[in-house]
């Protein structure tokens, strides 16, 4: 995820997860803003049925609610990655299975791709970097293991990975793709440019 908003373009570490009103406006402002970038503090009052009083008893700004809702996203999406033991599974099991959890996490996550006002936040950062750990560590394995191309740079294969998930949540998003497709949509175009295979004109991989 560490590229998420540098692009613009599946509960973390904490003290306590948020409760009543304050988890009701973290979980509206992600629907709110993903479905609007723009949206106003009044449109997120409006839709979570508060008035905006209460919005500002809890968040003093946009940009502290943006926060909020991105951190509180992300500490979603760790929690339920650490609940999936993709170290148990066959390298391409995992692959699957990290493809499956990741995609549904585009309605909640989908906003912070253009919250160009946390791009530094050191927060968010490191919450973005645990994920990334946990990505990485699967396609490292796969790679180790012969799943992917062992010439291809891990680095370059986390890219890619990372590029084409934003693509899936987009299309979900502008309805490009269905829902349901949108993992194996996304897993077989990964797997198609990286799966362990003759290279055009003949050159064979070096898996050194």
């Amino acid at each position: 995820m560490s590229h998420m908003r540098r692009r613009g373009i599946g509960d973390p570490p904490s003290s306590a997860a948020p409760s009543g009103t304050r988890a009701l406006l973290l979980s509206t402002a992600a629907q709110v803003f993903a479905a609007n970038p723009s949206a106003s503090l009044d449109e997120v009052a409006r839709t979570a049925g508060v008035g905006r009083a209460t919005l500002h008893r809890h968040f003093g700004s946009r940009t502290e609610l943006i926060r909020a809702a991105g951190l509180d996203a992300i500490a979603q999406l760790e929690q339920a990655l650490r609940a999936h033991p993709f170290e148990k599974l066959p390298p391409a099991a995992a692959l699957d299975a990290m493809a499956t959890a990741l995609v549904p996490w585009g309605e909640k996550l989908r906003f912070l791709l253009v919250a160009s006002e946390l791009e530094e936040d050191p927060e968010l950062k490191a919450a973005e970097a645990r994920v990334d750990e946990r990505i990485g560590a699967v396609l490292d394995r796969a790679r180790e293991k012969g799943v992917l191309r062992r010439d291809v740079p891990l680095a370059w294969l986390f890219s890619s990975f990372e590029a084409l998930l934003y693509a899936a949540w987009m299309a979900v998003a502008r309805g490009d793709l269905a829902a349901n497709d949108a993992s194996r949509t996304f897993l077989e175009t990964f797997l198609h440019g990286h799966a362990v295979s003759s290279l055009p004109g003949g050159r064979q991989e070096n898996r050194r």
